[in-house]
């Protein structure tokens, strides 16, 4: 066994340095750097997010309820060693120089934050806190805009001493739209105010995580997921857990597409990755059939023989997996230092499931996609040295074991891409796409091609030597065009999907995204508030009527009768939804009965509403009844006034009704907001600057991974196109070297294989376009709900990128095929 693995060594050392082994490796190399270098930067991203989202909650768990939760369950967290805190919030009025103002209370434990920084600011200085002291009492921005000249204020039955102005509260995930300006007391205070009381609109918010710092027993994350599962299973319908933000929807979206985009992109580099592996291990392993025959004339056995390849082939594995991993690691951090405007606040840390993720999948796909060619050394033959035919015809057999290794390799790698990317339904689909398209590519392929050689014999349109080589090449060819095809398919896809979506998120926050919302505009000031906004030059898409009504029965059936027990949960049917009008239903008093309605497609889904379903809503002690003729999507991303429930004009004007609106104002001007509730005393105006800062950090940290993903990819792409064209290598040198000692000039045979590129090029680029386009209709139809257009302003590229690098690569690669002799090129074939 010893004298085996010396000569594996020596052997490995041997081809290594003759370069037999450059492209395998180089494709290793590429292919683990791609796995690592994108797996490190996901994972630091995800990391990065994680830790944002739960400084942005405070902790790492949150429990919202209506009320007071039993103390043992309190208790049950501190047998799992983990810390909590507790906020409780309520709606209440400040007295503030005798001026009643509504405010959003925050009391707060000793404790709070767990997580996260609390700023206050005292005497324009900005301190980080925990909760204000007894008696203290730390107010918003505009709050304290009231308060200038007051040293103190009185909350119920309490007076408190204003001490700070609140600048920055962690645990706000909870309510990013925050409906009344805050103010922060402590918990142990809130017994002394006397505003809580038998139905009281208080919620009740419980913090939890794991010590942030070392001490003894401390709790795990283990012990975090065990105690969120206890949790889950004591809990009610109307009690909450979160670990995010994924109540909000506009986060979520894009959370939602951003996941989508990765975890395409990863399985779109393990492809590339494994594309380029089989095309550099198959042409290996043909180089190494005549020196198994010699070493089996030598007295090798065949289980020697085997036990040599395979530990070359891990050796091969080994260091080209390591120096990918190397090459990864070394590219995250040269990102790292060059984008720390981007990636702020995010200490760099050592990640090990990139590490073994690429390792296990470097020697993983090499072996696998190696064994069909290392089994066929069982089929060599000594005397195949003379005939220089070395493998004897493939049997049945064989041919069906072959295709075992790779049903073997390909389970192993839709495994790899599932755990790579997350996603069982994006890997399923991707891969059954994938091998539906590959059939498909063979055919239309073998179909042009075969016309394409007709057509030119018969109208000489292409050189006769070209159309030659393309016949006599025809399965290579075949196979070249559909993997070119392919390629160009999945960068064209993987390049629309960023650059669209990147648009998408960047045209989703232009300048002036609203940033405020008013409710509570009543019918009677609606004229006044119109011409208040144009007085301060505050501009507005519009006033929007909004009733309130409760849905009470689908199709005349009692609601909780007529959905499903788990739709019983859902929150629309717990409180009163927001009914509005929409321009474009038509009503017709006259000729229908029930107005149409439009349902938002989601809570339609939720509910299972379907078309033309008779609704019925609660509207104080009225009822108001429609006609579902309209599923609508609903844009929830836009931060401009949405409803789940719409009706035709006319409709709903006799029921009683307020008016909403949204608006953008810069975070200097917010004393406007100040003078308005002064003088419109009944509205209520809703902050979301915070969820645009939080959509946008998102949007920032995926769109970072987004381009290094796809330079990655590229570079992929390009090895493959590389090692495919080399792959013909030996026998174009033999049978170029043949036609020119028949009287061939180098010229002709330079113009021959230039039109056989362009043949192949054009192909390649013209069916993967139309594999493109539809790729992304059902992407954008099924994946990213986005709206779908054709591109052909990137049909030209394409098509000129293609020309470009299979002729251009092709004809580098194949220069030594022209300038080598001819009878050294018959000497080193033969």
């Amino acid at each position: 066994m010893w004298a085996l693995l010396h000569l594996v060594i020596k052997f490995f050392k041997r081809e290594l340095y003759n370069g037999e082994l450059s492209l395998l490796i180089l494709s290793l190399v590429i292919a683990t750097g791609s796995l690592s270098g994108i797996g490190f930067l996901i994972t630091h991203i995800e990391h990065s997010m994680g830790e944002h989202v739960h400084q942005l909650n405070a902790a790492q768990l949150v429990l919202k309820s209506p009320s007071k939760i039993p103390d043992n369950w309190l208790q049950k967290a501190q047998s799992y060693h983990l810390q909590h805190a507790q906020m409780i919030t309520f709606p209440s009025m400040l007295v503030i120089n005798d001026e009643f103002k509504l405010a959003q209370i925050k009391a707060v434990s000793n404790n709070f934050p767990l997580l996260g920084e609390l700023y206050i600011k005292k005497q324009s200085a900005r301190i980080l806190a925990k909760a204000p002291p007894h008696g203290e009492i730390w107010l918003d921005k505009r709050l304290a805009f009231f308060s200038e000249q007051a040293h103190s204020l009185e909350l119920g039955e309490a007076k408190f001493k204003i001490t700070g102005q609140l600048e920055r509260v962690p645990g706000q995930s909870n309510a990013l739209f925050s409906i009344a300006p805050s103010a922060m007391i402590n918990l142990a205070d809130i017994e002394k105010t006397n505003t809580l009381s038998m139905g009281s609109r208080a919620h009740y918010f419980y913090y939890f995580s794991t010590s942030s710092t070392a001490q003894q027993n401390q709790g795990t994350e283990e012990d975090l997921i065990q105690y969120q599962q206890w949790l889950t299973q004591k809990m009610n319908a109307n009690q909450t857990l979160r670990t995010g933000v994924e109540d909000v929807k506009a986060v979520n979206t894009t959370l939602k597409k951003a996941t989508h985009y990765l975890a395409l992109a990863s399985i779109l580099t393990l492809i590339l990755a494994t594309i380029a592996i089989v095309i550099n291990s198959h042409r290996y392993a043909q180089k190494q059939y005549k020196n198994n025959a010699i070493m089996l004339c030598l007295g090798f056995s065949e289980q020697q023989i085997l036990i040599i390849e395979l530990g070359k082939l891990l050796l091969v594995g080994l260091v080209g997996s390591l120096l990918g991993i190397l090459l990864g690691y070394v590219t995250f951090l040269i990102l790292l230092s060059l984008l720390q405007d981007v990636l702020q606040n995010s200490p760099h840390q050592f990640y090990f499931t990139p590490v073994w993720i690429s390792l296990v999948s470097g020697l993983f796909l090499l072996l696998t996609l190696s064994l069909a060619n290392i089994a066929r050394i069982r089929k060599l033959s000594p005397m195949g040295l003379i005939r220089n035919d070395l493998l004897s015809h493939k049997t049945i057999s064989e041919i069906i074991n072959n295709k075992h290794y790779y049903l073997i390799s390909f389970l192993g790698i839709l495994a790899i891409s599932i755990v790579y990317s997350g996603s069982v339904q994006i890997s399923l689909i991707f891969f059954i796409s994938l091998f539906i398209s590959a059939l498909c590519l063979f055919f239309i392929a073998q179909f042009l091609l075969s016309h394409i050689i007709r057509i030119g014999r018969h109208w000489q349109w292409v050189n006769r030597l070209s159309l030659l080589n393309l016949e006599r090449h025809k399965h290579i060819v075949l196979l070249q065009i559909t993997s070119f095809s392919l390629i160009f398919t999945l960068i064209t896809v993987i390049f629309l999907v960023r650059t669209e979506l990147l648009d998408n998120w960047q045209n989703q926050f232009p300048e002036g995204t609203p940033n405020h919302f008013v409710i509570n505009v009543q019918t009677a000031e609606k004229q006044a508030f119109k011409t208040y906004l144009q007085q301060h030059h505050i501009s507005v898409e519009g006033l929007y009527p909004m009733v309130r009504g409760r849905l009470t029965h689908i199709n005349n059936i009692n609601v909780k009768q007529a959905v499903s027990k788990k739709a019983q949960t859902h929150n629309a049917l717990h409180r009163e939804l927001n009914l509005s009008v929409d321009n474009t239903l038509k009503y017709d008093k006259n000729s229908t009965q029930y107005p149409p309605l439009s349902i938002e497609k989601t809570l339609a889904k939720a509910l299972d509403i379907h078309l033309n379903d008779h609704l019925t809503f609660k509207v104080g002690a009225n009822s108001i009844e429609g006609v579902v003729v309209q599923l609508r999507e609903v844009n929830w991303d836009s931060f401009q006034p949405n409803f789940y429930i719409v009706f035709p004009p006319d409709s709903i004007d006799q029921y009683p009704m307020t008016w909403i609106t949204s608006f953008y104002l810069p975070s200097n001007n917010k004393s406007v907001l100040n003078a308005m509730m002064m003088q419109f005393s009944g509205i209520t105006i809703i902050e979301i600057d915070a969820i645009l800062k939080e959509v946008q950090f998102i949007i920032n940290k995926v769109s970072l991974a987004i381009e290094v993903i796809f330079i990655f990819i590229v570079l992929a792409a390009f090895l493959i196109l590389s090692a495919s064209l080399s792959s013909t290598m030996a026998a174009r040198m033999y049978e170029n070297a043949i036609i020119r000692t028949l009287g061939a000039s180098t010229q002709q045979l330079r113009n021959s294989l230039f039109i056989e590129f362009v043949v192949i090029a054009l192909l390649s680029a013209v069916i993967a376009l139309v594999l493109a386009e539809f790729s992304i209709y059902l992407l954008y139809q099924y994946i990213f709900n986005m709206s779908y257009h054709l591109h052909p302003h990137i049909w030209f590229w394409i098509i000129l990128c293609s020309l470009i690098l299979i002729c251009g690569l092709g004809m580098l690669l194949l220069n030594k095929i022209f300038t080598q002799n001819a009878y050294v090129s018959l000497k080193q074939t033969v």
